[in-house]
């Protein structure tokens, strides 16, 4: 049974490393000549579960887009089900969660440079622990991998692909996460287990909890200029208050050392117009300029839940000032959420679901937006000038 397995490992390894993608069922994109342009930002789409419709979007500056540049350059699929991306050491590395893979793509020329196979995890978020390695998670499944983020990026394997450098079992689930010295941020994925913070070197010792809310799973956890880590989530002090908490964790002394509260009306039927009322059920966050920012909704119409329109907070993390940062109109179902340098608000629009390409949205401060089309379900955001 055993041998059974790894043969069936190897051989869905050889496919997402070799096969190009040619299904009756899967969207054809068009075929355009790799761009020289500059690269504004760089979207991670998750794509449709066992399609195998992960991908990678370029938006340049211009405005224009290839929609799915790392089929485009290697004549192959990203994988199934991509996740997360981080520009580490002149390369993207892309955690596929149902492939249990990272793809290591150039980042100028977006050609795979390594395939690093994790079959003992489900590939979910990644984090850079040193200048020549990084940490992945396993979602809600259990431990991590630490992988090499330097050339050769690992031990060959029969496959083709890289080893990881180790699995490190760990006894609870995690998600996003944040490295500060020799200390690990972690999330559970949940808005009332709070965070985990492990030493680096003994994770399989596990952790200790520090309680503060979150908004869970697709949440980051946001390190500011200071590598003080945030976290951001709903809390009611008492019956009849009720705020968005940004909690401001030192992980060398594990504990809360700044909060910043931001009141929310209690219920719709309280609420004026231009009051915080709630926040999207899939909520994300994002810093960028020291300024942590989160999608809201915003009651447009006194005591009228139905009157309530999305829009972005700005917090200003040194200063403890906050302000509603700017709208965003004509929204779908966002999934991806991110700041660039410039302050754009850029939106993930998931179609709701519909099994088609999503639009980023791209908002200003006044609201005002273009929308570029991209990959299936665009879930995340890197911005080259950020990193």
């Amino acid at each position: 049974m055993l041998l059974a397995k790894k043969f069936a490992y190897a051989l869905a390894c050889a496919a997402v490393l070799f096969a190009a993608c040619s299904d009756d069922d899967k969207p054809v994109l068009p075929e355009e000549e790799v761009s020289e342009k500059t690269v504004e930002a760089i979207v991670v789409n998750e794509g449709q579960m066992t399609k195998n419709l992960g991908s990678i979007s370029a938006i340049y500056s211009d405005g224009t887009v290839d929609a799915d540049i790392f089929r485009q350059v290697n004549n192959r699929p990203l994988g199934d089900v991509a996740q997360d991306i981080a520009l580490i050491n002149g390369a993207y590395f892309v955690p596929i969660n149902n492939s249990h893979i990272i793809q290591v793509v150039d980042a100028k020329t977006f050609e795979s440079k390594a395939t690093i196979l994790a079959p003992d995890i489900t590939p979910t978020r990644i984090v850079a622990i040193s200048d020549t390695e990084a940490l992945v998670s396993a979602g809600y499944g259990k431990g991590f991998v630490r992988i090499s983020t330097v050339e050769p990026y690992g031990e060959a394997t029969p496959e083709g692909g890289r080893e990881v450098l180790e699995y490190i079992p760990t006894s609870g689930a995690g998600h996003y996460m944040a490295a500060v010295g020799n200390k690990l941020a972690v999330s559970t994925g949940s808005s009332t287990k709070g965070v985990v913070i492990y030493d680096l070197n003994k994770l399989n010792a596990g952790g200790d909890t520090i309680k503060v809310p979150h908004f869970g799973e697709k949440a980051k956890l946001l390190k500011d200029k200071n590598n003080i880590v945030w976290a951001i989530g709903e809390y009611k002090p008492d019956d009849n208050t009720k705020v968005i908490r940004c909690s401001g964790i030192d992980l060398a002394k594990e504990a809360v050392v700044s909060t910043i509260d931001i009141p929310e009306a209690l219920n719709a039927t309280s609420a004026k117009a231009g009051d915080l009322i709630s926040v999207p059920s899939y909520n994300r966050t994002d810093i960028a300029n020291n300024k942590l920012y989160f999608p809201v909704n915003v009651a447009t119409e006194d005591g009228d839940l139905f009157s309530a329109e999305q829009g972005v907070y700005e917090v200003d993390v040194e200063t403890g000032t906050y302000r509603l940062y700017c709208m965003t109109p004509d929204l779908g179902m966002m999934f991806g959420f991110g700041v660039s340098p410039a302050g754009d608000v850029y939106v993930g629009d998931c179609i709701n679901w519909s099994a088609q390409q999503g639009y980023v949205r791209i908002y200003d401060r006044d609201g005002a937006h273009k929308d570029v089309k991209v990959g299936l379900y665009p879930t995340e955001f890197c911005f080259p000038d950020k990193q």
